[in-house]
């Protein structure tokens, strides 16, 4: 029986370069190491997926089993308390042939998938309202603990928008998830966060590149749209980023694009209707990460639970432009 992975939730990585150091072991696998799989299961290492359940029931098990994905995402579906939750990581794990990678979405605030199990963790902006670089760092580690003893080894935090007070009058879900007003407060918050987590020996991902504060709508709902100059977004936006790439000892390890787009920026050539082309399909934005930083993950919702018109638009054009622009890993959940 073949499991069909569905569209309802996808989500991309891109990886540049096999060696992104750090004490993750998963993180080591070299491009020999990964040719030395059978074919079917060096395919599987490109597919990050969720699972449905609290448990490895059959159907899962099977699923598991046919594609031997490189990565599991855990989200609040999966969680029932942590026990179970551990339990739940270990089997997969023993299921598959390799090593997996095994992520959570685990910022605090609105956006914590842990909060059955332990004391709802504080948003990033009630840390930056106390002025806590101090508390910043104690969030990352015990985030970084708490995973650790779950099963987890990588975080897809932190959230390294900008908003300013005219941005936080936009609907666009990044109110309180974001560490500053500033390129300065968030690279300051952001990097300290980031020391404290992956010290405990989980891999963090800054998000949501090349910035969406700007945006006017949840990227979830619909493509945000950033009408921000070349030179302002470099000088905003950008520029904690550029920094964090640009340092040895608190080397980034992964990065989210964000499925925003940028009409003053880069517009898509050549599509029916004129379509502007996110920063998650575009070569430009993949590769600008790239070239500031040698090696680098990409991850960005392309799906949703409800998909949007546009997003249903771009799948036919999604396919073919993948792999052109470097992707390695898919993330497909319900």
């Amino acid at each position: 029986m073949r499991h069909v992975l569905p569209y309802s939730k996808t989500v991309v990585f891109i990886l540049f370069g096999s060696h992104l150091g750090g004490s993750t072991q998963r993180f080591h696998m070299s491009l020999e190491s990964l040719l030395s799989l059978p074919l079917e299961q060096q395919i599987g290492q490109f597919f990050y997926i969720g699972l449905t359940g609290t448990e490895i029931d059959s159907a899962t098990r099977a699923l598991i089993e046919e594609v031997k994905p490189g990565g599991i995402i855990i989200f609040g579906r999966n969680v029932d308390g942590p026990q179970q939750l551990r339990k739940l990581l270990d089997d997969a794990r023993e299921i598959l042939p390799t090593d997996p990678l095994l992520g959570v979405d685990q910022e605090g605030g609105l956006v914590d998938r842990l909060r059955k199990i332990f004391t709802p963790m504080p948003s990033a902006r009630t840390i930056r309202a106390h002025g806590d670089l101090a508390g910043a760092r104690a969030l990352g580690r015990i985030t970084g603990e708490a995973l650790r003893l779950l099963g987890f080894n990588m975080n897809f935090a932190p959230v390294m928008s900008i908003m300013t007070d005219e941005r936080d009058l936009l609907s666009n879900g990044l109110y309180s998830r974001s560490f500053g007003r500033s390129p300065g407060e968030v690279l300051g918050y952001t990097t300290v966060y980031l020391r404290g987590l992956q010290e405990t020996g989980i891999v963090g991902c800054l998000k949501h590149f090349p910035g969406i504060g700007a945006g006017e709508v949840d990227s979830h709902e619909q493509m945000p749209m950033v009408r921000l100059s070349h030179d302002d977004l470099m000088a905003q936006d950008l520029a904690p980023y550029i920094e964090l790439f640009q340092r040895k000892d608190d080397r980034v390890r992964c990065v989210m694009v964000s499925h925003g787009g940028f009409p003053n920026i880069d517009i898509m050539k050549g599509v029916t209707g004129g379509l502007l082309e996110p920063a998650s399909l575009s070569v430009a934005a993949v590769l600008a990460a790239g070239a500031w930083h040698e090696v680098a993950v990409f991850r960005w919702p392309i799906g949703l639970m409800s998909p949007a018109p546009w997003e249903t638009q771009r799948r036919p054009y999604m396919s073919l432009s993948l792999p052109t622009i470097g992707t390695t890993v898919v993330l497909v959940s319900r």
